[in-house]
């Protein structure tokens, strides 16, 4: 009866500690490190305490790999952290059926109580078979997952919360129908109907998970609209801007004829200083008409940067761009749309909130070296405010998808965002693996 117990409650202590893990690993506190120090500490003191109850047991080998390995190391392995919560609640639902359905069946075949099974340890048979259609089950899931639904489908914060409260409260209905088959006069009956909720039970787990998935994949559809739409209209007004040029550089042609004249008649009077000055004009209007039609290679990226500094001109900002990357790269136009113009907008909001009578600047450099793109903006800002992850936007579809969707098109690529307020400017950097 104390193995029976002590394996419940332990089992019980230890799911709890790693769903705090996932609520933490989600909302990333400021003390995280600690926190999940501790966690991890106490999730391997309670396996020992686990191995030491069943010492010469099968079962010992059954606690250490189906609860230590997918359920603690795969919350510390390095990735998304979305997907590795999500990955580890289908191996920890896995592992919550499988207890029931492999008490479940023997009682129903051994015809005997659960006390007895566990007094006399025959369930080593059915453990180890039960065994190893766990772990093929844990590793065939979560390679099927990573391969399907890879970054871009997981479900989000709000949907993996509601996850992990409903697995938390399985966990405490499992246990109790455990208790109560363990003292149940009729086992074998009862035994039949946790089986049957168990089978149901299953079922309705992984409808919730695959409803999680199919409605964040329709909200990413809806997001990449938005993206795709802002392209396009990047796009239009990029092909209205050069019309606009070539209108100018054609106007220049036609009047190529005048200049020569003037020029001509500046040399033949000897009047150098006009004819530098007015050489100098020509040279500055040239200047800043390339300047405001040519910043970079890419045309997505063109385009953007092209729409942006039009906005910053219209808000009194100063943009200044230093761009040096080739015409094509392997990154998708619809993640560099939202990376670009994304951390852009974020740049001239943040001016708009800055002090008057102080300067409002936007520097962007971007190139790419040794395999990698990387894109560095610095913006003044508002001196008594942070601005990391914050947003004064009312429709963040409209203006853009946040540090959040920058995030994620970041971790497509292996990639970094860095973040870093100075007082009084704001850094933003990224880079992302070619």
């Amino acid at each position: 009866m104390r193995i029976i117990v002590g394996m419940q409650i332990i089992s019980f202590l230890l799911i709890a500690s790693i769903n705090i893990y996932k609520l933490n690993l989600l909302f990333e506190p400021r003390f995280n490190k600690v926190i999940n120090s501790a966690i991890l500490f106490i999730s391997l003191f309670l396996v020992m305490i686990g191995l030491n109850i069943y010492v010469n047991s099968f079962i010992s080998y059954y606690f250490l790999l189906v609860f230590l390995f997918p359920c603690v190391v795969l919350l510390f392995f390095k990735g998304n952290k979305y997907l590795i919560v999500l990955l580890n609640n289908i191996t920890m639902l896995i592992i919550i059926n499988s207890q029931s359905i492999v008490l479940s069946l023997s009682i129903i075949f051994r015809k005997t109580s659960l006390y007895k099974l566990y007094l006399y340890d025959k369930l080593n048979l059915l453990t180890t078979i039960t065994l190893v259609i766990i772990i093929s089950a844990e590793l065939f899931i979560t390679i099927f997952i990573k391969m399907k639904f890879s970054l871009e489908y997981c479900p989000k914060k709000s949907s993996l919360l509601i996850m992990n409260i409903t697995l938390f409260s399985k966990v405490i209905v499992n246990l109790l129908l455990l208790f109560y088959l363990f003292y149940s006069k009729l086992y074998i009956e009862f035994a039949k109907f946790v089986l049957l909720f168990t089978i149901v039970g299953i079922g309705t787990d992984f409808y919730i998970i695959w409803l999680s998935i199919k409605n964040n994949k329709a909200e990413d559809r809806e997001k990449e609209l938005t993206i795709l739409n802002e392209q396009v209209k990047y796009q239009y007004e990029h092909y209205k801007d050069l019309e606009a040029y070539y209108k100018d550089v054609r106007r220049i042609w036609h009047d190529i004829n005048n200049h020569k004249n003037v020029i001509s008649v500046l040399i033949e009077n000897r009047q150098y200083v006009e004819l530098e000055n007015y050489m100098n004009d020509i040279n500055d209007y040239l200047k800043e008409l390339d300047k405001n039609m040519f910043i970079s290679k890419n045309k997505i990226v063109e385009a953007i940067c092209l729409n942006k500094a039009k906005l910053c001109r219209e808000k009194n900002i100063d943009i200044e761009f230093n761009i040096n990357i080739p015409e094509v790269l392997s990154i998708r136009d619809i993640d560099l749309c939202a990376i670009y113009g994304n951390v852009l907008d974020n740049g001239i909001e943040a001016c708009e909130r800055v002090e008057s009578g102080r300067e409002k600047k936007i520097k962007v450099e971007s190139c790419v070296k040794d395999g990698y793109l990387s894109l560095f903006v610095v913006n003044t800002k508002e001196l008594k405010k942070a601005v990391i992850g914050a947003t004064s936007k009312e429709d963040r579809l409209k203006h853009g998808i946040g540090l959040e969707s920058i995030k994620k098109s970041v971790s497509k690529y292996s990639g970094h965002l860095m973040l870093k307020d100075k007082w009084e400017t704001f850094e933003v950097r990224v880079i992302l693996k070619l």
